[in-house]
């Protein structure tokens, strides 16, 4: 911000990401003539690794990253550039 950088995270800043990333695939699908996402934990989680970037280091005092999904970062981080066309795409 401003010129410098800043180490943010959790939820506050995850949930509002994730919530574009999902109105954007919603508007791509209906723009295709699609029904809207609805629930997304059975698609998000029966997809490729690929479509993620694997945290592997770091921890919340409670629990440790490593390859892989993990109790830290979940899948990971989306690689938006990937994830939307797929989610897109999914019956």
């Amino acid at each position: 911000m401003n010129g410098a950088n800043y180490q943010i995270g959790g939820t506050s800043l995850s949930a509002p990401i994730l919530a574009g990333l999902f109105a954007r695939a919603n508007a791509d699908r209906i723009a295709n003539g699609k029904a809207p996402l609805g629930l997304v934990n059975s698609r998000i989680y029966s997809l490729s690794a690929t479509n993620f970037r694997d945290i592997t280091s770091g921890d919340n005092y409670g629990y440790n990253a490593a390859a892989g999904y993990d109790l830290v970062t979940g899948l990971g981080t989306p690689k938006m550039n990937l994830l939307i066309p797929v989610l897109t795409a999914q019956p």
